[in-house]
């Protein structure tokens, strides 16, 4: 899973992120509570869930890049359970099965 994180989200230029105890535990809680139960192929899965962070405009700006490490965007089990949900309501062609802007109350 580091490499897949590695191919998403590391720089090309300079030195690489180290996989720590901490990152690598959060990843194995990740594939255990949500990637496995939830998919037949859990890496592809995993990728999927990092494309739609990378499509998230508050996780790209320069500012917050900090945040797209593991102990950021998997430190809870509600963190993971959100954003595999999100990867798994987006349909095959890229259109987001529900739109916010079309939420009433």
């Amino acid at each position: 899973m580091w490499d897949i994180w590695l191919d998403e989200f590391a720089n090309s230029k300079g030195p690489k992120p180290r996989l720590t105890d901490k990152r690598a535990t959060l990843l194995a809680a990740l594939h255990s509570e949500q990637l496995k139960p939830n998919a037949d192929q859990p890496m592809e899965l995993f990728r999927k869930v990092l494309r739609q962070i990378k499509k998230n405009e508050w996780y790209m700006k320069p500012d917050r890049r900090q945040f797209l490490f593991p102990e950021s965007l998997f430190l809870n089990e509600e963190r993971r359970e959100k954003h595999v949900h999100r990867a798994l309501s987006v349909r095959v062609d890229g259109v987001a099965t529900v739109d916010r802007n079309k939420w009433r109350v």
